[in-house]
């Protein structure tokens, strides 16, 4: 797991060398001996200074310490890779290097990687899969480059609220009505039919499954059909 907040899956006691190592330590993979150079190594790995391993996270910036985060996670060598919202917290500019960093560490180590976030535009841009969600439920799953053509009304609301400079600035921007049902009491039928335009009784009574429209591309609305796309 890579979380929001790396700082708070940090012990702050502990200098970042014995952060990294933890895991290792732990499934013996290493000795305590080849901790430094251990360390040293990944820190690399993710674009950081070896010396950064005499420091403690409290000396990092947000952006460091998710770097820091990220080589724990792949010291493992694991065959997958949560990411919760892990570049919500960062500016811009990191965000776009942070993700940088991600796909490179996917491709040389072949590592999958759940990314998990709220904002599509981020996701589009480097995704294969995407898997769109709503309380709880999953609405649309279409390949990363394929956005463009998501049919769920939930994903095109999504869509439609991406500031994007090249947007056109005349266009108003439709909001969402409704509130909201409780997790903990979610209606019968379709999880968004109280803040969907298109709601019909169908939508009100039975709960839509994943169909495939196209290649790679499913939809869970009573609008589509098997192969509408």
């Amino acid at each position: 797991m890579v979380f929001q907040d790396p700082g708070g899956s940090f012990n702050p006691k502990m200098k970042i060398r014995d952060i990294i190592c933890e895991p290792l330590m732990n499934f013996g993979r290493i000795k305590a001996s080849e901790k430094d150079s251990t360390a040293r190594k990944y820190l690399e790995a993710v674009d950081l200074p070896g010396e950064f391993a005499d420091r403690f996270p409290h000396n990092m910036s947000g952006g460091q310490r998710q770097r820091i985060a990220i080589a724990r996670a792949v010291a493992l060598e694991p065959e997958l890779i949560v990411m919760d919202e892990a570049t919500c917290a960062l500016d811009v500019s990191v965000q776009k290097t942070m993700i940088e960093l991600i796909c490179r560490l996917q491709k040389e180590k072949n590592i999958a990687i759940g990314f998990i976030a709220h904002d599509l535009g981020l996701i589009q841009s480097f995704a294969h899969q995407i898997a769109v969600m709503y309380l709880g439920s999953i609405v649309e799953i279409l390949p990363g480059e394929m956005v463009d053509r998501a049919r769920h009304p939930y994903t095109q609301a999504l869509l439609g609220a991406i500031f994007d400079t090249k947007m056109d600035f005349s266009r108003k921007i439709e909001s969402i009505d409704s509130e909201i049902p409780s997790p903990l009491d979610v209606p019968p039928g379709c999880p968004f039919q109280t803040r969907c335009v298109h709601c019909g009784d169908i939508c009100r009574s039975k709960r839509p499954e994943l169909i495939t429209i196209g290649e790679g591309h499913s939809v869970a609305c009573h609008l589509f059909k098997e192969g509408s796309a």
